[in-house]
């Protein structure tokens, strides 16, 4: 679907080059939403539009769809770019039309349609977005959420096999964002399109995401399943994006005690084992921070704990077993004994 190998982007400024993406390489299989991760300035923004060929690599290759984007013709990147639909950040409508012609606009571009079929696919888009009761509105009389809507529906007009979407919930509110992300979820799941998202929200990635790639300064710090790096984030600037902060008020602790993180996807995150493990081990625990969220396919926990007592190896090696990833924040590591 989207393969990129090896590729470069620079931008010249006063005759030096000055690099955007260095050395990209990801593949995005069909039907997936991938999310694409990172701080402004990154490299998202440019890495998405060489995948929908307004840029170029300098370097590498870049297929979408089966063709090269830097060997694609003029008239094959046109070609290219009707299956390929952008959701913008501010919604890019056009604010003197209604509703109904802004989903209608690439429809009357592309000319192959009736006037009763296009009436009728606007018709249809509204109602896929939940916007049918909009249609001859303004978007001045809509709110920032059906404004997107309004976006998402005009994308979808001409049935693209891939939609990208750039900081497309960052200027809605969080009730709006959630309303938003399991729209393109069900537009995923419906009509099998291919989404690949770029934002620096990490709830975003975890809530509707299959696959994250992790961009710092320009270069993929990390990628993989979206529950693998929630369970075990390996770079700097991914644990950044994902673990929670870890100040805590030493007055409240157990005496001598380990402070750890321990982060679970799926049953483990559901149904933790933190207490029957401890009477079982005779270890003292205390639950410092812990919260429990899903996954586009799964429940994903992340808990600070204080745990304090002779097997506390044991009690940790267990929580291993079942699936568990710990890191130790405070305190050495423990030796096993023969008590478990």
């Amino acid at each position: 679907m989207i393969n990129i190998e090896n590729a470069d982007k620079y931008f010249n400024a006063k005759n030096n080059k000055i690099f955007a993406l260095k050395n990209i390489s990801l593949q995005i299989d069909a039907s997936k939403i991938v999310g694409i991760i990172g701080y402004s300035g990154a490299g998202k923004s440019t890495l998405l539009r060489l995948m929908n060929g307004l840029e170029k690599a300098d370097a590498g290759q870049v297929e979408v769809l089966g063709q090269s984007i830097q060997h694609a013709s003029e008239n094959e990147l046109k070609a290219l770019r009707k299956q390929i639909s952008m959701i913008f950040q501010h919604f890019n409508l056009l604010k003197t039309i209604t509703v109904f012609d802004n989903i209608a606009f690439p429809l009357r571009l592309d000319g192959s349609l009736s006037k009763k079929q296009l009436q009728q696919r606007v018709e249809d888009l509204a109602h896929q977005v939940g916007l049918s009761e909009h249609l001859h509105k303004y978007p001045k009389q809509l709110s920032g959420g059906q404004k997107q809507r309004v976006g998402i529906a005009r994308a979808l007009a001409n049935s693209p096999k891939i939609l990208l979407c750039d900081e497309a919930t960052s200027a809605l509110d969080p009730i709006t964002t959630h309303e938003i992300l399991n729209l393109l979820l069900q537009i995923n799941r419906d009509l099998g399109i291919t989404i690949v998202l770029i934002t620096h929200e990490i709830d975003v990635i975890r809530r509707i995401c299959d696959d994250v790639v992790v961009l710092e300064k320009g270069q993929i710090a990390e990628q993989g399943p979206v529950d693998q790096v929630l369970l075990h984030p390996v770079h700097d600037i991914s644990r950044s994006l994902i673990l929670e902060n870890t100040d805590i008020d030493e007055a409240i602790l157990l005496p001598n005690s380990q402070i750890l993180r321990v982060t679970a996807i799926g049953e483990l995150a559901q149904r933790p084992v933190y207490e029957t493990l401890a009477l079982k081990h005779q270890v003292n625990y205390q639950i410092l921070h812990s919260k429990v969220e899903r996954t586009k396919t799964s429940l994903y926990s992340q808990s600070i704990l204080s745990i304090q007592g002779l097997n506390t190896a044991n009690y940790l090696q267990q929580l291993e077993q079942l699936g568990a990833h710990i890191e130790i924040i405070q305190g050495a590591a423990p030796r096993i004994t023969e008590a478990a």
